[in-house]
């Protein structure tokens, strides 16, 4: 790019001397009045215009950007904004429930049979991390036996095999120990739930 820009640069310079009146003394230079040489010298003018104001805009970017980095204080903070980021985005694509724990807010755990509304009920301190208590709505028409509830949190993982019953239209209740974790890790959590057995009543 910076190649193509010289080169736009050097044409323009070439041509604009070329439309400069020659100074006294000096040999009268080739005026360019070709119409093609004229549009196209408008035409390279214009690009070094743009390219003028996309500049200034990337700078303006990478000052509010500093700004920005210079806010977050500390690089845990910015590994729990990376982390809350990453959760967020796991919800949007995935079947992966964004919760968070500080407040009692659904997520939505999205299954090949159907939506799982997912809570965090509680966080208690358990070891170098937590236990925390997730309360998980079945909002489909069918019972499930068992499940694998997937958790990341601060760039970790951990698969978590559960025994519990999901009835349709009711939460259930189960625990996930995340270890080792630090209490600015886990304000927010992504939840997947991988289902186990299938039982729905006959007619």
């Amino acid at each position: 790019m910076l190649k193509t820009l010289a080169g736009t640069v050097l044409i323009i310079i070439s041509i604009g001397c070329a439309r400069a009146p020659a100074s006294r003394g000096d040999p009268k230079p080739e005026i360019a009045t070709d119409p093609a040489d004229l549009k196209r010298l408008d035409h390279l003018e214009k690009d070094v215009a743009t390219i003028a104001v996309r500049i200034n805009s990337l700078t303006e970017d990478l000052a509010n950007l500093a700004h920005q980095v210079s806010q977050l204080g500390s690089i845990a903070t910015l590994e729990n904004h990376v982390s809350s980021l990453s959760a967020r985005i796991d919800d949007f694509q995935s079947a992966y429930a964004s919760v968070t724990t500080e407040e009692e807010t659904y997520g939505v755990a999205r299954t090949p049979f159907g939506p799982f509304v997912v809570l965090s009920e509680a966080v208690t301190p358990y070891l170098d991390g937590y236990k925390i208590t997730l309360n998980i709505g079945n909002l489909t028409m069918a019972s499930f036996h068992g499940a694998m509830i997937k958790v990341r949190w601060g760039g970790r993982k951990r698969e978590v095999e559960v025994t519990t019953i999901f009835t349709p239209g009711r939460f259930s209740t189960c625990e996930v120990a995340l270890t080792p974790a630090r209490a600015e890790e886990i304000k927010v959590i992504a939840v997947g739930i991988e289902l186990r057995q299938l039982s729905m009543p006959k007619e």
